[in-house]
């Protein structure tokens, strides 16, 4: 969620009648037990509409709409009962390694995606039929100012889609809302080669103990303003005096609890839009 602070998402079971040939009493009827699931592993690229479990049922064409893209499968060797539990490690790791795997595929690294990441298992019946596997799924995230959780149906796949801005999975710069009071309401994503206010910066790491994600921390402010003074080539804590704030993204609540501590941090400049960026323009350039 966003932060700002001044410089200061049956078959039925045949059944089988089995009729006695008894001449003075029938055979009751059988009951056989429903026959199980086939084990089913998705293939790299397949598109789903569904979060957490991935099932062959649930899967869509990707030249239709849909949330999620299967960019990785890994296999599982370790034995349970059912699909890794959130806020477990098996879960963390797995996010983890998923964050590689789809900067892979869609062929750029973060801060520089509009995307978000998401771990898939197989569905409870696919699970106890033998499937074991769990996927690195990406979805193209909403730019919404209240959305950052927000995932958005795309069509067509986002293989390598980072070298296509059409694509919309670079972050943009943005034109940020303020009311009277000089918060920030709302921002609507711009080219960066057009007039903006807000610019993307980079990552900071928090460093918070917190089970949820913090919204506002003294620690990722700190940490977002050193980075946009070093971003800007300007002492720091002399951003206010350049008209520069910084707004930052703390990740989803599932995502904190899955692991991920990076942040993103924008640099703000609502009385001076410009076009370009301003990366090492320095004082003479501000």
């Amino acid at each position: 969620m966003p932060s700002i602070r001044s410089a200061a998402v049956a078959a039925a079971a045949l059944l089988l009648l089995v009729t006695g040939c008894d001449s003075k009493q029938p055979q009751a009827a059988a009951s056989p037990s429903p026959s199980a699931p086939a084990p089913y592993t998705p293939a790299v690229g397949t598109c789903f509409n569904f979060e957490d479990q991935r099932d062959a049922k649930d899967s869509v064409p990707c030249d239709t709409e849909h949330q999620f893209e299967v960019a990785y499968v890994g296999p599982i060797t370790y034995q349970l009962d059912i699909p890794p539990l959130e806020g477990s490690e098996r879960r963390a790791t797995a996010y983890r390694e998923c964050r590689t795997k789809v900067d892979a595929y869609v062929g750029g690294a973060h801060p520089g995606l509009l995307v978000k990441i998401e771990v898939g298992y197989p569905s409870d019946a696919a699970w106890r039929a033998g499937s074991r596997w769990y996927s690195c799924d990406v979805s193209k995230e909403s730019f919404a100012w209240n959305g950052s959780t927000a995932k958005e149906f795309v069509t067509g796949s986002v293989k390598n889609a980072y070298a296509n801005p059409a694509a919309g999975v670079r972050m943009p710069c943005a034109v940020a809302t303020q009311d009277k009071a000089g918060h920030v309401t709302d921002w609507t994503a711009r080219s960066c080669s057009t007039r903006h206010t807000v610019e993307l910066v980079g990552l900071v790491k928090s460093t918070s103990k917190a089970k949820t994600a913090p919204r506002d921390d003294d620690q990722i402010a700190d940490a977002c303003f050193d980075l946009i003074a070093a971003y800007l080539k300007v002492p720091v804590d002399d951003e206010e005096k350049y008209g520069v704030n910084a707004i930052w993204f703390t990740p989803s609540d599932r995502e904190w609890e899955a692991g991920e501590r990076r942040v993103r941090c924008y640099l703000h400049r609502p009385e001076h839009p410009f076009s370009g960026s301003l990366a090492g323009a320095g004082p003479s350039g501000l």
